[in-house]
């Protein structure tokens, strides 16, 4: 069990001084958790004896650094509302922080090393961590979390007097429902715990419906509880757990719901739901998709006269599966579906899509949709997705991408238009399926991410 712990990527509470960074166990009145005391970069429950040999490289590593980040020129003080200024000032600094902590580890660093960087506790007035402010000569520094979110942090009493207001009465541009940050935050925060209570991880779980339409009903207008609260209360679930145990699955749902979404609006009238074959060429596919290949028989739960889907994973990461050569890999369904010969067959091609395509030649195929899910294609890889693009507007093939944030919708929208695609209007901006599973931006003071939630662009 100790070896699973340490293997596991520690969840949120563990990045900001909440939770043991071994059993990740939350702190209590009852329960304090006590600071490494030498990097006190870490908490601990009382596990800091049996987590000492994993963590010793890193704080001796992480001590160094805090040495040599007092040498370098210091963050400003002054605190601002400019949302993007905060957000250089502590982007800087995690640039300058990773940097010297790999320099002295000698390696790479760590998915969970840069978490703790990521993520660490900012003043959400200033952008300084405590490192920031004892290294200014406050040695005792510390940072107090808001008293309702426990997820942001202030320096002072006159820091928070500043922020407290934008943060807990301003509704939040990155929330669907007008929250304001602190509101937003509140919910993150109970989630994540009661994914450990449900789970025994902060992973979201992954659950897909049972029943199978009876007809294609169209998703205008529909939301995630209009569509699943009652059928979540239907299978046992308690009234109180339904919103919670929603959330969490619509991280995985979101996937195949945006198929759908994007397969209404891109469909003249209702033919393409009766067809026999739906086809769907998912770009860049990671591990991602991979983990939640039961979550898209959702797509044959809601058109019932589709008999086989095919789902094609393209993407330099399947090199990882052992049928990475497009070799069909028939999944399992549920019993309803398999008493009707219904079937979801995945295909994985290791590549890039327009050397899928070029590989292909006479005998490529466009399908009934092509999807990129958080492709980040206007800030990571651009070179190797331009000619994908081009190739995509070249074959008239409809298709979709997805982002995290905000930010990822602007620079996606510009390489999808310098590569030739004409995006349909009116298709941009928040998806109506995106995951409602929020997670606090790294690297920032402020912002939210999820799985799909944007629409960055639509076009054939």
């Amino acid at each position: 069990m100790a070896y699973m712990q340490e293997e596991r990527v520690p969840p949120l509470l563990t990045r900001i001084h909440q939770a043991c960074y071994y059993c990740f166990k939350p702190g209590t009145d009852d329960s304090a958790l006590k600071r490494c005391s030498r990097c006190r970069r870490v908490c601990y429950d009382r596990c800091q004896k049996a987590n000492w040999k994993t963590h010793k490289a890193l704080c001796s590593a992480y001590c160094e650094m805090q040495s040599d980040i007092a040498a370098l020129d210091q963050p400003s003080g002054e605190p601002t509302e400019d949302v993007s200024v905060l957000n250089d000032r502590a982007n800087k600094r995690v640039q300058s922080k990773m940097r010297i902590l790999g320099l002295s580890l000698g390696r790479e660093l760590t998915v969970m090393e840069r978490n703790l960087i990521g993520w660490e506790p900012r003043c959400l007035a200033c952008a300084r961590t405590e490192e920031d402010i004892r290294a200014a000569g406050s040695p005792a520094a510390s940072l107090k979390p808001c008293a309702n979110c426990r997820l942001f942090f202030f320096c002072s009493e006159e820091h928070r007097i500043f922020a407290q207001h934008a943060h807990s009465h301003v509704p939040d541009p990155d929330s669907a429902r007008g929250l304001s940050q602190c509101e937003v935050n509140f919910n993150i925060r109970q989630d994540s715990i009661v994914r450990e209570v449900m789970g025994g991880s902060d992973e979201p779980v992954r659950w897909a419906p049972e029943r199978v339409k009876r007809k294609w009903e169209s998703l205008d207008g529909r939301t995630w509880e209009g569509e699943h609260a009652a059928e979540l209360q239907d299978v046992g679930l308690p009234p109180l757990a339904v919103g919670p145990f929603l959330c969490s699955a619509t991280d995985g749902l979101a996937f195949p719901m945006t198929i759908l979404w994007a397969l209404e609006k891109l469909n003249e009238g209702d033919a393409w739901t009766k067809k026999a074959i739906l086809t769907i060429h998912v770009l860049g596919a990671t591990q991602e998709e991979l983990m939640r290949a039961m979550q898209f028989e959702e797509i044959l739960h809601r058109l019932p006269t589709v008999y086989k889907l095919n789902l094609v994973l393209i993407g330099p990461e399947m090199k990882t599966v052992k049928a990475k050569d497009g070799t069909p890999v028939v999944m399992d369904t549920c019993p309803r579906c398999f008493r009707r010969g219904r079937q979801r067959v995945q295909y994985h091609y290791a590549s890039l899509y327009h050397d899928f395509v070029a590989s292909q030649g006479s005998a490529y195929t466009t399908p009934n949709l092509a999807i990129a899910f958080n492709s980040g294609c206007g800030s990571e890889e651009t070179e190797s997705w331009l000619p994908t693009i081009k190739s995509l507007v070249e074959k008239k093939v409809p298709s979709v991408f997805t982002a995290f944030n905000r930010d990822e919708v602007k620079l996606d929208r510009a390489i999808l238009e310098s590569a030739g695609a004409v995006l349909l209007p009116g298709l941009t901006g928040l998806s109506p399926w995106a995951s409602q599973v929020l997670h606090l931006e790294p690297n920032k003071v402020k912002g939210f991410y999820s799985n799909n939630r944007f629409i960055a662009g639509v076009f054939i």
